[in-house]
C-alpha cells in the first residue's frame, strides 16, 4: 500500500542524494567567491587597511547574505526534485500497485453518491469494474464519471455536498505542506 510513510521515505531517500550534490556545488561556488576577494586586504597603510577592513566587512556580509541565498536555493531545488521524483515513482507504479493506491484513495475519502472522476491518462488503468467492485467492497454508493480530469494521476470526488481534489499533484503538494519542515530538517541538520 502507497502511504504518507512511501512519500516521506522516498522523498527524503531521493532529496538527501541529489541535496549532498547540489550544496556540494554550491558551496564550492561560495568558496570561489570568498577566495577571490582575500588578496585584496593585504595592504600594510593603517588608513588603506581601515577602510579595506571596512569595505572587506561588507564585502564579507555581502557574502554570507548570497552564501546563504546559494545553498537555500540548493535546498529547495533538492526538494522539488525528491517531489517530482515521487511523483514519477507514483505513476510509474504497475498497474496492480497503482489500482491498489486508488483503491485505497476512494475508499478513504469517497462517500455516498460521489462520482469518481480519473485522470485522461488513467482510462486504461482505472476502469469501472474496479470502481465497482471498490464500490462494492467497501459498500459505498459511488460510480465512475464520463468526465476526465488533467492531472498526472489520481482521482477526483464529486460529491453532492463537496469535492475532493486526490490527484497526485494535490496528494504530494499536501504532503510537502504538513512534512516540508521535517523532511528539511532530516535532510540538511548535516
Amino acid at each position: 500500500m502507497v502511504d504518507s510513510k512511501f512519500f516521506t521515505d522516498s522523498i527524503i531517500k531521493d532529496a538527501t542524494i541529489k541535496a549532498e550534490e547540489i550544496l556540494s556545488v554550491a558551496k564550492k561556488s561560495v568558496q570561489v567567491e570568498n577566495s577571490t576577494t582575500a588578496p585584496l586586504f593585504e595592504l600594510d597603510n593603517s588608513k588603506i587597511q581601515e577602510e579595506l577592513n571596512k569595505i572587506e566587512a561588507s564585502y564579507s556580509a555581502k557574502s554570507r547574505i548570497d552564501s546563504n541565498n546559494i545553498i537555500l536555493a540548493a535546498k529547495q531545488k533538492a526538494l522539488n526534485d525528491a517531489y517530482s521524483a515521487a511523483n514519477k515513482k507514483i505513476l510509474s507504479l504497475n498497474d496492480k500497485d497503482y489500482q491498489k493506491f486508488i483503491e485505497d484513495l476512494i475508499t478513504k475519502n469517497a462517500g455516498d453518491g460521489d462520482s469518481v472522476i480519473i485522470a485522461s491518462t488513467d482510462k486504461k488503468r482505472i476502469t469501472k469494474s474496479l470502481v465497482d467492485a471498490v464500490a462494492k467492497k467497501s459498500k459505498l454508493k459511488i460510480s465512475l464519471s464520463d468526465k476526465t480530469h488533467s492531472y498526472s494521476g489520481g482521482v477526483l470526488l464529486e460529491g453532492k455536498i463537496s469535492d475532493k481534489n486526490l490527484s497526485i499533484e494535490t496528494l504530494l503538494k499536501n504532503h510537502r505542506e504538513y512534512f516540508e519542515i521535517e523532511i528539511a530538517n532530516i535532510l540538511f541538520s548535516k
